[in-house]
Protein backbone atom coordinates (compact mmCIF):
# COMPACT_ATOMS: atom_id res chain seq x y z
CA UNK A 1 0.00 0.00 0.00
CA UNK A 2 2.87 2.46 0.90
CA UNK A 3 5.01 1.12 -1.99
CA UNK A 4 2.99 3.35 -4.16
CA UNK A 5 4.37 6.55 -3.16
CA UNK A 6 7.48 5.53 -3.72
CA UNK A 7 6.65 3.64 -7.01
CA UNK A 8 4.61 7.05 -8.43
CA UNK A 9 7.41 9.23 -7.52
CA UNK A 10 9.74 6.89 -9.41
CA UNK A 11 7.43 7.12 -12.10
CA UNK A 12 6.99 10.52 -11.99
CA UNK A 13 10.75 11.05 -12.36
CA UNK A 14 11.11 8.97 -14.65
CA UNK A 15 8.43 10.59 -17.24
CA UNK A 16 10.21 13.54 -16.88
CA UNK A 17 13.68 12.76 -17.61
CA UNK A 18 12.65 10.51 -20.54
CA UNK A 19 10.27 13.24 -21.59
CA UNK A 20 12.60 16.29 -21.57
CA UNK A 21 15.75 14.85 -21.79
CA UNK A 22 17.80 13.24 -24.52
CA UNK A 23 19.36 9.81 -23.37
CA UNK A 24 22.98 11.32 -23.63
CA UNK A 25 21.84 13.17 -20.45
CA UNK A 26 20.26 10.45 -18.77
CA UNK A 27 22.77 7.45 -19.30
CA UNK A 28 25.19 9.70 -17.62
CA UNK A 29 26.17 9.56 -14.01
CA UNK A 30 23.81 11.37 -11.67
CA UNK A 31 26.37 14.50 -10.64
CA UNK A 32 26.34 14.96 -14.59
CA UNK A 33 22.62 14.76 -14.77
CA UNK A 34 22.46 17.11 -11.89
CA UNK A 35 24.63 19.84 -13.46
CA UNK A 36 22.58 19.92 -16.65
CA UNK A 37 19.61 19.92 -14.27
CA UNK A 38 20.73 23.03 -12.32
CA UNK A 39 22.55 25.02 -15.59
CA UNK A 40 19.62 23.67 -18.51
CA UNK A 41 16.54 22.75 -17.04
CA UNK A 42 13.45 24.53 -16.86
CA UNK A 43 12.17 22.00 -14.11
CA UNK A 44 15.35 21.86 -11.40
CA UNK A 45 12.67 22.77 -8.57
CA UNK A 46 10.44 19.61 -9.60
CA UNK A 47 13.16 16.95 -10.24
CA UNK A 48 14.95 17.87 -6.64
CA UNK A 49 11.99 17.63 -4.80
CA UNK A 50 11.11 14.37 -6.26
CA UNK A 51 14.37 13.22 -6.09
CA UNK A 52 14.75 14.06 -2.29
CA UNK A 53 11.44 12.90 -1.71
CA UNK A 54 12.83 9.35 -2.42
CA UNK A 55 15.43 9.78 -0.17
CA UNK A 56 12.81 9.84 2.98
CA UNK A 57 14.44 12.93 4.60
CA UNK A 58 12.04 14.41 7.49
CA UNK A 59 9.65 16.52 5.76
CA UNK A 60 8.29 14.05 3.20
CA UNK A 61 6.00 11.29 3.45
CA UNK A 62 8.38 8.46 2.41
CA UNK A 63 9.94 9.58 5.66
CA UNK A 64 6.85 8.55 7.71
CA UNK A 65 6.15 5.38 5.60
CA UNK A 66 9.74 4.19 6.46
CA UNK A 67 9.57 5.33 10.05
CA UNK A 68 6.25 3.65 10.73
CA UNK A 69 7.59 0.43 9.17
CA UNK A 70 10.67 0.58 11.52
CA UNK A 71 8.38 1.04 14.33
CA UNK A 72 5.69 -2.08 13.26
CA UNK A 73 8.67 -4.43 12.73
CA UNK A 74 10.25 -3.87 15.82
CA UNK A 75 8.40 -5.91 17.81
CA UNK A 76 7.38 -8.37 15.59
CA UNK A 77 11.13 -9.93 14.40
CA UNK A 78 14.45 -9.88 16.26
CA UNK A 79 17.24 -7.42 16.11
CA UNK A 80 19.56 -8.41 13.09
CA UNK A 81 15.72 -7.72 10.93
CA UNK A 82 15.79 -4.38 11.86
CA UNK A 83 19.26 -3.42 11.61
CA UNK A 84 19.43 -4.67 7.74
CA UNK A 85 16.33 -2.95 6.89
CA UNK A 86 17.64 0.05 9.22
CA UNK A 87 21.03 0.01 6.61
CA UNK A 88 18.96 -0.61 3.59
CA UNK A 89 16.84 2.66 4.09
CA UNK A 90 20.21 4.27 5.15
CA UNK A 91 22.05 3.00 1.67
CA UNK A 92 18.61 4.19 -0.28
CA UNK A 93 18.93 7.53 1.05
CA UNK A 94 22.76 7.72 0.66
CA UNK A 95 22.18 6.93 -3.16
CA UNK A 96 19.72 9.20 -3.93
CA UNK A 97 21.51 11.70 -2.13
CA UNK A 98 24.47 11.40 -4.39
CA UNK A 99 23.07 13.65 -6.91
CA UNK A 100 23.97 16.50 -5.18
CA UNK A 101 27.52 15.60 -4.58
CA UNK A 102 29.44 17.65 -7.33
CA UNK A 103 32.64 18.32 -5.64
CA UNK A 104 35.64 17.12 -7.79
CA UNK A 105 33.87 16.36 -10.50
CA UNK A 106 34.73 17.84 -14.02
CA UNK A 107 32.45 18.96 -16.64
CA UNK A 108 32.41 18.51 -20.37
CA UNK A 109 29.65 20.74 -21.75
CA UNK A 110 30.07 19.40 -24.67
CA UNK A 111 28.91 16.05 -24.24
CA UNK A 112 25.70 17.31 -22.95
CA UNK A 113 23.75 18.49 -25.55
CA UNK A 114 19.70 17.79 -25.34
CA UNK A 115 18.27 17.06 -28.64
CA UNK A 116 14.57 16.47 -28.03
CA UNK A 117 12.24 19.56 -28.42
CA UNK A 118 8.89 18.28 -26.89
CA UNK A 119 6.00 20.79 -26.20
CA UNK A 120 5.28 21.53 -22.29
CA UNK A 121 2.12 18.96 -21.26
CA UNK A 122 0.78 21.62 -18.86
CA UNK A 123 -1.43 19.13 -17.05
CA UNK A 124 0.91 16.94 -16.51
CA UNK A 125 3.13 19.44 -14.51
CA UNK A 126 0.24 20.88 -12.71
CA UNK A 127 -0.58 16.70 -11.73
CA UNK A 128 3.33 16.41 -10.77
CA UNK A 129 3.47 19.90 -8.73
CA UNK A 130 0.30 18.89 -6.95
CA UNK A 131 1.33 15.85 -6.34
CA UNK A 132 5.01 17.13 -4.56
CA UNK A 133 2.01 19.37 -2.68
CA UNK A 134 0.97 16.61 -1.22
CA UNK A 135 4.23 14.84 -0.45
CA UNK A 136 5.75 18.32 1.47
CA UNK A 137 2.95 19.23 3.55
CA UNK A 138 1.36 15.57 4.07
CA UNK A 139 3.76 15.64 7.54
CA UNK A 140 0.37 17.57 8.72
CA UNK A 141 -2.08 15.30 7.25
CA UNK A 142 -0.07 11.73 7.18
CA UNK A 143 -1.89 9.84 9.60
CA UNK A 144 -5.15 11.11 8.01
CA UNK A 145 -4.12 9.48 5.04
CA UNK A 146 -2.90 6.36 6.81
CA UNK A 147 -6.46 5.93 8.14
CA UNK A 148 -8.19 6.71 4.82
CA UNK A 149 -6.28 3.49 3.04
CA UNK A 150 -6.91 1.59 6.28
CA UNK A 151 -10.70 2.23 5.06
CA UNK A 152 -10.28 1.42 1.67
CA UNK A 153 -8.09 -1.35 2.15
CA UNK A 154 -11.08 -2.78 4.56
CA UNK A 155 -13.85 -2.07 2.75
CA UNK A 156 -12.25 -3.78 -0.68
CA UNK A 157 -11.62 -6.90 1.14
Amino acid sequence: MYVCFYLFTLIQIQFILTKYLSNNIINNSLPYLNFYINKFSKYKIIYFILLLSLTGLPPFILFFIKFNFLINILFKYNIFVIILIFFIFFFNMLFYIQIFYNKNINYDIKLIKNNKKTNINFKVIYFIVFYIFLLFFSIFFFSDIVYIFKLIYKWQH
